[in-house]
């Protein structure tokens, strides 16, 4: 003959314990990543696609309607290495119109401080845009994270995140 056995309280609180972690898993599936022989890695919130072609490479993904890429190209001239990164920022601000802002925080490791490096945000009444530009040896590299204006309350942690995620690697 069965007997019915109530369950133990334990049992419960398992079962409960089970149910509210699910509540607890992140939203965004960050993964660490790295390219162009270990020279740069990157913390990504979404899986990305890579895209080579002669000119360089792009690595992106869309995240919440938030576009985040990292792409560098070798140059072959300290010149067009200035003039890669300025053009960067330039064409970010013809296109929303806005003028790009200087944001604190530091380059990555082994990047040349040259005046056109650094983190920029611009804002129009469309677009939130941040940008990182530098340059390690010949090759200059650009982190972008671009969204909708309305996208900004739920994109400005996690561009931040994206940038400070960007490195070069020793």
């Amino acid at each position: 003959m069965y007997q019915f056995v109530a369950p133990s309280l334990g049992w419960f609180a398992c079962c409960l314990l089970a149910v509210s972690l699910t509540g607890c898993t992140p939203t965004d599936n960050w993964r660490d990543l790295s390219w162009a022989d270990g020279q740069v890695a990157a913390r990504f919130p979404c899986k990305p696609t890579v895209f080579e072609h002669a000119q360089g490479t792009l690595v992106q993904c869309i995240h919440r309607g938030v576009s985040y890429a990292l792409a560098w190209q070798r140059m072959s001239r300290p010149e067009d290495a200035r003039n890669s990164m300025r053009d960067a920022v330039a064409r970010f601000e013809q296109r929303t119109g806005a003028a790009a802002a200087r944001m604190p925080g530091r380059l990555p490791l082994g990047a040349l401080e040259w005046p056109e490096s650094g983190h920029y945000a611009l804002y129009s009444a469309s677009e939130a845009i941040h940008l990182q530009v530098w340059v390690r040896g010949l090759t200059v590299y650009q982190a972008t994270a671009l969204g909708p204006a309305d996208a900004n309350a739920v994109a400005e942690g996690v561009a931040e995140l994206f940038i400070a995620g960007v490195r070069s690697t020793p």
